[in-house]
């Protein structure tokens, strides 16, 4: 069982675009299949969700469109970028520390493989940061997350 921790004031820009945003289709890549091209079936939620994605770093977005974006620098750092805003769990940003200390802390709390896990919570995240919450925590075992209350 791992948690992790977000800033209540970053998850707050993510659940209120989302929220006040239509939601982006939903890809169900189990679907795709060398006789349909490999196309998924999608759909789009009904409730508001966020998103949950592990690649550079472990975070939150919203999944809101049109996208929530702010300009962050490149890697190599020469150019400017329209990036969409994530709320980063504690340990896991990439433009905090060094490299070793983000990749490594997100590698062993969610594992090596990037994916993306799509949730329902917007509107509790709201209530939660609403009635006082400083910190949004979810809870990840081997067969579920969970919202912590």
């Amino acid at each position: 069982m791992a948690i992790l921790t977000f800033k209540a004031d970053d998850v707050l820009r993510v659940v209120e675009h989302s929220l006040k945003n239509k939601q982006a289709a939903i890809a169900d890549w189990s679907t795709a299949n060398e006789k349909n091209g490999w196309t998924p079936k999608t759909s789009v939620p009904t409730e508001k969700h966020v998103v949950l994605v592990h690649d550079q770093g472990v975070y939150l977005m919203s999944n809101g469109t049109p996208r929530d974006t702010v300009k962050r620098r490149s890697q190599n750092g020469k150019h400017m970028l329209d990036s969409s805003f994530c709320a980063y769990a504690d340990g896991c940003d990439p433009n905090v520390g060094t490299f070793d200390d983000w990749w490594e802390t997100s590698r062993s709390i969610v594992g090596g493989d990037d994916f993306a896990e799509y949730l329902p919570w917007a509107a509790r995240m709201l209530l939660m940061i609403r009635k006082g919450a400083k910190t949004i925590r979810i809870q990840l075992t081997s067969t579920k997350l969970e919202l912590m209350v």
